[in-house]
């Protein structure tokens, strides 16, 4: 599996929107791909007082040239890049001023801790829900339909996300911390692990209760 996973609720009218926009799909794919929260692309960063960085858009446009290959099929010009680099910032703007909360329904995975969540979660299903196997841990984590074939955009539909979603809420985290065998004894990251599980939950729980779809960027 990939190097990370990373999770955002949105609105069901989003995903339609994008859906039907290939161009638009391609773009927060591409920005994906470069990591960081979809809700902070269009903004830069300092590591320190001396060190600054470009954001994730930024860096798209500059490396536009070089990429030109990449987007035969797609952005003919930068002037078009821009056109939906603006879009995007557009509707992400008014997804935040819809619902200021959106921005906190993500949740990231690092490659350690997708595997021991997906491990946990599989090791309670065979204990409390032996109906369900590992496709079904496998889908939490990492699944979903792919958006367009050869893309790692996947999504979860609002059906899935409810059902997993209920599922999750029968499992207290501290009964996956119980089956994440590979931190104990290693309190900073038994702590991390808490938390991106708690992260993992309540995404689910929070895109279930307001009907959204779960968007999923495996790198």
């Amino acid at each position: 599996m990939g190097h990370s996973v990373r999770k955002q609720a949105i609105p069901v009218e989003f995903f339609e929107q994008i859906c039907a926009n290939q161009l638009l799909l391609a773009l927060i794919d591409q920005l994906w791909g470069c990591g960081g929260s979809m809700f902070h692309w269009f903004t830069p960063f300092t590591v320190t007082n001396s060190e600054y960085f470009p954001s994730p858009v930024d860096e798209l446009k500059q490396d536009y040239g070089v990429m030109k290959d990449f987007w035969k099929n797609g952005f003919q010009s930068e002037d078009e890049l821009e056109s939906y680099c603006t879009l995007l910032e557009q509707s992400l703007n008014q997804l935040k001023a819809d619902n200021p909360y959106l921005i906190h329904q993500e949740v990231w995975l690092d490659r350690r801790m997708h595997e021991q969540v997906y491990s946990a979660i599989l090791q309670n299903l065979e204990v409390k829900f032996p109906d369900l196997d590992a496709e079904f841990a496998y889908e939490a984590v990492w699944g979903g339909e792919r958006i367009q074939p050869g893309s790692d955009l996947r999504y979860l539909s609002s059906n899935r996300v409810r059902a997993i979603a209920q599922v999750l809420n029968q499992i207290e985290v501290n009964e996956l911390l119980h089956h994440s065998d590979a931190f104990h004894g290693d309190p900073v990251s038994l702590e991390e692990f808490h938390k991106t599980v708690q992260a993992f939950k309540t995404c689910f729980k929070e895109a279930a209760e307001r009907e959204q779809i779960i968007l999923t960027k495996v790198t």
